[in-house]
């Protein structure tokens, strides 16, 4: 049955489109690879972390630095680990609807690729996931391409037929802990659209490394971020800390969900929310993909939340100071631009 059940979930990501078909003239994506596969994941033998105890929302974060950013964090002997860094990216928008002044992407991208040493160039790939309606006139991407066509692979989305909507109308979305919101159909479009694009750009990406870093096109890295993020995976193994799925990257500082301001390096994090910087285990992403396409209607976070709080194998643990900062003030969806940046990180050493 639970095969029956995966199979019949894949068949309809392929009949939906959510799995990308169309690839960027130049690029190497060969069109078979995007097809979803079924991976039967071994259960991890391990036992579960405790968890840990709940602390007020007020409180003070409780953050232990896993070492000194610009000396500890760079061992000589660091091993280079196969990973994929997984971009979507459309242009951004003003809320008056004109093209943001800013971009993102370019110092992004740039950032994590000026830092690769020879050796790491072998292992770190780009996968860029061109979401834009009018994908051609995205030429911040295009043009980044053609810079580091030996490193960087771009995917466009496929077209979609349009369909008229009155925005006027509102649309209820009861989330899983009961809140119910009012939404515009812009709004309710956008957080299935991410939710839909994410699970495409993954479903790829998965199939490309043993790790896939997941990042959103508005945040930008610390120095030498590829390098400490090798060097926490090396300590994770030393550590024989296996029963993860994903690393979370980007922690920001809000005050409100069961426990967001506890931080401590090798230990559970009490995931709550922000799709910033994330890095999955591409032997644990199914599942994940499969709960993520069953609530589509939902944003990404509030499925990785609950499908991390579901299994104590399904672990999530942070990485402190955290390796990207959120600088976004514009969005792809112009209702959510503003003049400030939404949140920031707990703890950014650039």
């Amino acid at each position: 049955m639970r095969m029956c059940a995966l199979v019949l979930c894949l068949s309809l990501l392929v009949l939906c489109g959510a799995v990308p078909i169309e690839t960027v003239p130049g690029a190497t994506t060969d069109a078979s690879l995007l097809a979803p596969a079924i991976v039967v994941d071994t259960p991890d033998t391990l036992p579960a972390f405790e968890k840990h105890v709940e602390i007020p929302k007020a409180a003070t974060p409780v953050i232990e630095p896993l070492m000194e950013p610009e000396t500890a964090l760079l061992p000589m002997n660091v091993s280079s680990f196969d990973i994929v860094v997984a971009i979507p990216t459309m242009r951004r928008w003003t809320r008056e609807r004109e093209i943001a002044p800013e971009k993102y992407l370019t110092n992004l991208v740039e950032g994590l690729i000026q830092d690769l040493g020879a050796d790491q160039r072998l292992h770190t790939k780009f996968l860029l996931y061109n979401v834009d309606k009018e994908p051609e006139k995205h030429q911040e991407l295009i043009d980044l391409q053609a810079k580091y066509a030996s490193l960087i692979d771009v995917v466009n989305k496929p077209p979609r037929a349009p369909v008229t909507k009155d925005n006027n109308e509102k649309i209820v979305l009861e989330k899983p802990s009961g809140e119910v919101l009012e939404v515009s159909h812009t709004t309710m479009d956008w957080i299935s659209g991410e939710t839909h694009d994410a699970t495409s750009l993954l479903f790829d990406a998965r199939k490309r490394a043993p790790y896939v870093m997941f990042l959103e096109d508005d945040v930008k890295p610390t120095r030498h971020a590829i390098t400490k993020l090798c060097h926490y995976l090396e300590e994770m193994q030393t550590r024989n800390i296996r029963d993860w799925f994903m690393l979370d990257l980007y922690t920001p500082r809000i005050g409100w969900g069961r426990n967001p301001l506890y931080v401590k390096n090798f230990e559970r994090y009490d995931y709550e929310c922000c799709t910033q910087a994330m890095l999955f285990r591409s032997d644990k992403l199914l599942d994940l993909l499969l709960y993520e396409t069953l609530h589509s209607n939902l944003p990404i976070d509030d499925n990785i939340r609950d499908f991390s709080r579901e299994d104590d194998s399904r672990g999530v643990y942070p990485v402190d100071p955290n390796l990207f900062e959120h600088i976004g003030r514009y969005s792809s969806n112009p209702e959510k631009s503003s003049n400030t940046v939404e949140h920031t990180s707990i703890n950014f050493v650039p």
